[in-house]
C-alpha cells in the first residue's frame, strides 16, 4: 500500500493539518464515469478513479487534481520482472517481487503472460496488454 508514503509526504510538505481519506482499490464506485464524446477514458483503474472522486465529493470538495507521475512516486511499474531478471538487477528484482507479487497474488498471471509474450511482435503484445488490463474496452 502507498498510504504510508502519502502520509510521510504530506507530514513533510508543511502545509499543515490535511485531512486523508483512504479509498480502497476494490471499491465499487456507486454511479457510472460520464460520457464523453472524445471517446472512453483511458486513464488506468477508471473505476478507482471514479471511486476517488466520488468519496472526495462526499467530503465537500469540489476540486480534484491529478496527473501523471503518482505511479512513479506512489507505486511502481508494472511488467518489469523480465528487464530486471535480463540485466541482472537482482536487489532491484527482490524490491519489484516485493511491491507487486507481494501485495497482490493476482500479478502472477500477468507477470507470466508478460515473460512469455516478450517474443511477438510489438502491436500484438500492446493489443493482449490492452485485453487483459482493459477487457471492457477490447
Amino acid at each position: 500500500s502507498n498510504v504510508s508514503v502519502v502520509r510521510h509526504i504530506l507530514a513533510a510538505s508543511g502545509l499543515g493539518n490535511i485531512e486523508l481519506h483512504i479509498t480502497a482499490a476494490r471499491e465499487t464506485p456507486t454511479s457510472e464515469p460520464d460520457w464523453h464524446p472524445e471517446g472512453p477514458n483511458l486513464a488506468a483503474l477508471p473505476s478507482v478513479k471514479r471511486s476517488l472522486l466520488e468519496k472526495a465529493a462526499d467530503h465537500g470538495a469540489t476540486v480534484a487534481i491529478g496527473g501523471s507521475g503518482a505511479d512513479e512516486l506512489l507505486g511502481t511499474v508494472r511488467y518489469m520482472f523480465g528487464a530486471f531478471t535480463t540485466a541482472g538487477d537482482w536487489r532491484a528484482l527482490r524490491s519489484y517481487w516485493s511491491d507487486t507479487i507481494g501485495e497482490d497474488r493476482q500479478a502472477i498471471p500477468g507477470e507470466g503472460l508478460a515473460l512469455a509474450t516478450r517474443l511477438l511482435p510489438r502491436a500484438w503484445r500492446s493489443h493482449l496488454y490492452f485485453a487483459t488490463e482493459w477487457p471492457e474496452l477490447s
